[in-house]
């Protein structure tokens, strides 16, 4: 069943437990059948979050959106890969233009509604404020 699960996509260990136990298969069995997928690294939460993070990045989400989600995932601290070699303002300008073009918000209500559009996707206050330091101005 669990091999069934790992051959269309990566699971985290916390996932596939999950699908398991809906099964209604007692627990220490799960466990014991994890630790054998684990052993011959058929399941990997080092992987999983590789791709997790890759898929994440590329649909625009920030770093602490990420990590938010790998740790609700069940994945620790150690299997996470390196977040620091991603340029995150390029990231977010690519997100804020995908969704406002290249155009400054006019309005304080529309600054702060663009700001918690970037805040919900995980970037940083630092992040959001450079970037509209960037923006062209609407003069």
């Amino acid at each position: 069943m669990s091999l069934r699960y790992l051959a269309r996509r990566e699971y985290s260990r916390k996932e596939l437990m999950h699908h398991l136990m809906a099964r209604s298969f007692p627990v220490a069995v799960i466990e014991s059948v994890l630790d054998d997928l684990a052993s011959k690294e058929l399941q990997s939460d080092r992987r999983y979050a590789e791709c997790y993070v890759r898929s994440r990045i590329s649909k625009g989400y920030g770093y602490r959106r990420l990590l938010e989600e790998l740790k609700q995932r069940g994945i620790h601290q150690d299997d996470i890969p390196d977040l620091a070699d991603i340029d995150w303002n390029q990231s977010i300008t690519r997100v804020y233009t995908k969704k406002y073009g290249n155009l400054p918000p006019v309005t304080p209500a529309e600054r702060a509604s663009r700001e918690r559009f970037l805040r919900m996707r995980g970037f940083s206050s630092d992040e959001i404020r450079l970037l509209f330091r960037t923006l062209p101005s609407s003069e």
